[in-house]
């Protein structure tokens, strides 16, 4: 993955952590809707600009690891889930349908069921700490990904030189 790819895998990443927390059904459900979402977007919604694109994944990269440290899902939560996973999806898919995305949806796309199965057994055999640890580290990458354009250039950074 390359360039803005990187959002969509992160957001798709810690989106599996987060729904593994729901149980089987609500989980396989709210992957498959933001698979959904994210072939819609990516395929068939012309490109937007990217700084919304990447706002879009940095803040639901966030949320999504707010549900995944929320001590418990109350039953109320799983519909509200399965709605941020359609946003989620959706804003994935806009990251990928960018004209300079390195990768195809389908690639990125193959991250939820890769986390989303370890993540689920973890669970069930009462590590669910396995998925929080991941989900933290997930969160560190993102924000160090997401501030980099921000920081003020250092040696390293800018080419040194013009081809």
């Amino acid at each position: 993955m390359a360039g803005t790819d990187i959002a969509a895998g992160l957001l798709l990443a810690v989106l599996a952590c987060a729904l593994a927390f729901l149980g089987r059904r609500a989980a396989f459900a709210g992957a498959g809707i933001a698979a959904a979402g994210t072939l819609t977007a990516a395929l068939f919604i012309g490109p937007v600009p990217a700084d919304i694109a990447l706002a879009g994944c940095w803040i639901s990269v966030a949320i999504a690891s707010l549900g995944v440290f929320w001590p418990r899902y109350p039953q109320l939560l799983v519909a509200g889930s399965l709605l941020f996973s359609a946003f989620a999806g959706l804003c994935a898919g806009l990251v990928l349908g960018q004209p300079d995305a390195g990768s195809h949806p389908l690639t990125v796309l193959a991250i939820l069921p890769l986390v989303l199965a370890p993540a689920m057994l973890c669970i069930g055999r009462g590590w669910d700490i396995a998925p929080r640890i991941l989900t933290s580290w997930l969160l560190s990458v993102a924000m160090l990904v997401g501030a980099i354009p921000y920081l003020v250039d250092h040696p390293g950074y800018v080419p040194d030189h013009r081809m």
